[in-house]
């Protein structure tokens, strides 16, 4: 698609050149900024059971917006009533339908944003740009990969955050109000598209992932021959399972020497120096059946000495006790480093003249084990299973030479739905990145739409 005829520097290297018609303008003159509240836990508590009604208005926090879509989870459960006061005494910020929400700070600074189809309350993590401009034209630009740009270039702090005062002073290029309306109608149809392609992999995945996993519980729950004499497991969970299988709580496997089951270390944020040299490794970091590398996180040794920490090997297995789905387990890879992890995170060494150690993994990601733990794991606002009760989880015990015959088979039949996986995942990221490089071109004026 074509570009405008005449084209002028915007100024800022982010936005380059914009049309020779086109203004630059601070955000404050296009729009009002402001934070919303956060509540105190006694308020948490209070407006947690406040239901859906013309007397209240739910409250929207960093964790309500999902960063890819863009969508908003009004229904969230946490709703404050229309005449409420805020702890200082003054009603609480509300954010109108048509204003754009933009977290401002912690890990999804800059990342997470939406424009609202109705009036909220809204976290003091969050900035409300009511627009003076064409809202929807506003909210595409904070969508773009040029305002991005900007707010990484001005991040500050610990967790990273960027004032309102300073968002205030961002370069915003605008258009004349038919264009900005153009502009806007433009990227609604066009970004609908891209978002149906990717739903449609976003299914395809969903569905891949059930299937392998259907075959992953299968096989570890009834081995790969189907005609052999099965018997109760004395667990209902588990049901039936061949009859010359063992079943052994979890944490019997690893009553040997050189063997363990236990938790990983209390490290506090003040504890991680990244010019150490031991890797930090965290719940984040274990995935159902993978590990996930993300996180910067390292101690030193003086630190792993005074905390008397223990040390994670290569082919150790982390056990996650927090966050969904719980129970969840990985085999630690080698790093290059000393490892240690976090106090929510079990190091599982088994016995390897009773479990294999890939059997272990494939069968503590199984089905019904993590809907099990997910059941029995306690806490009102964040799920957690203790070391004891994961101790007690039952695992079934084939001769470890059919375990290691099961292994062969899942790794092959789970490698393909992987592969399979990726790709989707592979053109689901290209498709977002596509919808961004095509906001960003037609917000910045290098893409003419009207």
């Amino acid at each position: 698609m074509a570009g405008y005829s005449k084209y002028k520097h915007s100024g800022f290297s982010w936005i380059g050149d914009i049309p020779e018609h086109w203004e630059v303008k601070r955000t404050k003159y296009v729009a009002k900024l402001y934070n919303g509240d956060s509540l105190n836990d006694e308020q948490k508590n209070a407006y947690s059971d406040f239901s859906e009604s013309d007397e209240t208005i739910p409250y929207i926090a960093s964790k309500d917006i999902d960063k890819d879509s863009c969508s908003v989870d009004y229904m969230n459960g946490t709703r404050i009533p229309k005449k409420e006061k805020n702890t200082n005494g003054r009603p609480f910020s509300k954010a109108p339908a048509g204003s754009s929400l933009l977290c401002i700070e912690g890990g999804s600074a800059g990342k997470k944003r939406c424009i609202l189809d109705r009036e909220v309350n809204f976290v003091n993590k969050l900035c409300c740009f009511v627009p003076k401009i064409n809202g929807k034209f506003l909210f595409y630009y904070i969508c773009s990969n040029s305002y991005w740009e900007n707010f990484k270039q001005n991040l500050q702090g610990m967790i990273g955050g960027v004032t309102v005062t300073k968002l205030g002073t961002f370069p915003i290029p605008i258009p004349s109000d038919n264009e900005q309306i153009t502009i806007a109608n433009y990227l609604d149809v066009e970004c609908k598209k891209i978002d149906d392609l990717i739903a449609n992999e976003e299914k395809r995945v969903s569905l891949l992932q059930e299937i392998r996993l259907s075959i992953l519980t299968k096989a570890v729950l009834q081995g790969l021959n189907g005609g052999v004499e099965t018997a109760p497991s004395k667990h209902s969970w588990l049901e039936n399972i061949p009859k010359h299988w063992k079943v052994m709580p979890l944490r019997y496997t690893a009553n040997a020497k050189g063997c363990c089951f236990i938790d990983g270390d209390w490290i506090e944020s003040k504890d991680i120096d990244y010019d150490g040299n031991i890797k930090y490794l965290t719940t984040g970091n274990v995935g159902p059946g993978f590990y996930k590398e993300q996180g910067l996180g390292y101690i030193t040794e003086e630190k792993f000495k005074e905390l008397d920490c223990i040390d994670v090997l290569p082919g150790d297995l982390l056990i996650s006790r927090l966050n969904e789905p719980i129970a969840r387990t990985c085999i630690v890879p080698d790093l290059g480093s000393r490892i240690v992890t976090a106090v929510d995170n079990v190091i599982f060494r088994p016995n390897p003249n009773v479990l294999d150690r890939k059997f272990a993994c494939y069968y503590m990601n199984n089905g019904r084990l993590t809907e099990h733990a997910n059941i029995i794991a306690r806490g009102a606002t964040m799920h957690r299973i203790s070391r004891t009760m994961l101790g007690h989880l039952p695992i079934v015990l084939p001769p470890l030479d059919e375990q290691r015959e099961i292994v062969a088979f899942l790794d092959k039949e789970c490698g393909q739905y992987d592969d399979r996986i990726a790709k989707a995942n592979h053109q689901i990221d290209l498709l977002k990145e596509y919808k961004l490089s095509l906001i960003t071109e037609v917000v910045t004026g290098k893409r003419k739409v009207c």
